[in-house]
């Protein structure tokens, strides 16, 4: 039983979650300045200054929309201008919460802007001693991105509008997402102009077979600019969210846990990343393995009931129509093969003979690997067969 047991440890070991265009939300500012949802709490002024010592940051509520912060550039920090910048938590009869910002330029011909960021950078990785941001201000396994969505309120001014992004490197990307010229709630989108959506046309990228860290995206920051070119010095704006539309990339479960089998019936899979649970319990489910799994927030466990003579015939089945895939997958490789070597004929980069020896060849290699996927998987039916 826990040779089976470990087969199923190595195939799970090599699944991968899926690429499909998901889009998620990478933060909604209702959330951000909801009181209840962010934990917030009256504090006395003496355990507020207990807690800054202990951490700088020690809780989600730091995180609260009111905290945020309006950074000019060094041409527009004035007492007046920072005093009058600031980020604030509003009402909103169609959102509830939205995020509230008010930036003071200066009122000469000068080029402005203002960046609104939290009080502390987001951990894309969760620990016993960080918060958990997934959806809060980071998406894991994000590759591709093909767009980007934003709730704005516009009040007619022509600034433009930037969301600043940071990958799991700590590279930062901006997005411009245009204009706020305008009046009232609109969605103002960004579009990755190099996106193919033809994933066969997609460029293969051949990665090493070892731990890395997962492709990932966190919230930095968002910038609205001003131009010289406009006059005006007070600017105000909502935000109700961002969302991210995405394809994610084929990470092999091995390379995000680890994979143990405590007891003979049982398999448990420990991500190094609490938040990768979710997505890891997806790909297991999908695997048609016919296993559910269970998790306690921290470990994925698999239970494996006691095999019957019809779960053995089950099995093996499963492992006849695997291998025949892989038979269907070497002689695939023939095929190409041998048209790869026919065009080299035609073009003359190879004799009549040469072309003879290489199909003989190439056909021989073919023979032998089937040969050798029959003998693994008799071997591995009578295996499990076996009581």
């Amino acid at each position: 039983m826990k040779k089976i047991i470990m087969m199923l440890a190595f195939l799970l070991a090599v699944a991968s979650t899926s690429f499909a265009l998901e889009t998620k939300t990478l933060i909604d500012f209702s959330i951000i300045g909801d009181a209840a949802a962010m934990g917030v709490e009256e504090e006395s002024e003496q355990e507020a200054a207990a807690e800054e010592e202990e951490a700088p940051v020690s809780k989600l509520s730091d995180f609260y929309t009111d905290n945020w912060v309006v950074e000019l550039n060094s041409s527009s920090r004035s007492v007046e201008n920072e005093t009058l910048s600031y980020v604030t938590n509003t009402d909103s009869t169609k959102y509830t919460k939205v995020m509230g910002i008010r930036a003071h330029f200066p009122t000469e011909a000068w080029n402005s802007y203002a960046i609104i960021r939290p009080p502390y950078a987001m951990s894309i990785y969760t620990s016993p001693n960080t918060i958990d941001f997934e959806g809060k201000g980071v998406l894991h396994n994000v590759n591709t991105i093909k767009s980007i969505k934003s709730m704005v309120y516009g009040r007619n001014f022509p600034m433009m509008y930037y969301i600043n992004l940071s990958n799991q490197d700590g590279e930062q990307t901006s997005y411009p997402m245009g204009y706020v010229y305008f009046s009232g709630w609109r969605e103002l989108t960004w579009n990755n102009m190099n996106y193919i959506g033809t994933a066969e046309r997609r460029i293969l990228q051949r990665v090493p077979l070892y731990p890395r860290m997962l492709p990932s995206v966190k919230f930095d920051s968002v910038t609205f600019y001003r131009s010289k070119e406009f006059a005006g010095g007070d600017f105000i704006t909502y935000l109700k969210d961002i969302r991210v539309d995405y394809y994610g990339t084929q990470t092999p479960i091995a390379q995000v846990g680890n994979i143990t089998v405590p007891e003979a019936r049982m398999l448990q899979i420990q991500p190094w990343d609490s938040s990768l649970i979710k997505g890891i319990e997806k790909s297991i489910n999908e695997s048609d393995i016919g296993i559910n799994p269970s998790n306690d927030g921290k470990v994925i466990r698999l239970i494996f009931p006691e095999l019957t003579e019809e779960r053995r015939k089950d099995l093996t089945k499963d492992i006849k129509k695997k291998g025949e895939n892989a038979k269907v997958a070497i002689r695939n490789i023939r095929r190409e093969a041998m048209d790869t070597f026919k065009k080299m004929e035609k073009g003359n980069e190879i004799t009549e003979d040469e072309l003879s020896n290489a199909e003989v060849d190439v056909q021989k290699l073919t023979d032998r690997f089937v040969e050798d996927i029959d003998k693994q998987i008799d071997t591995k039916s009578k295996e499990i067969l076996s009581v």
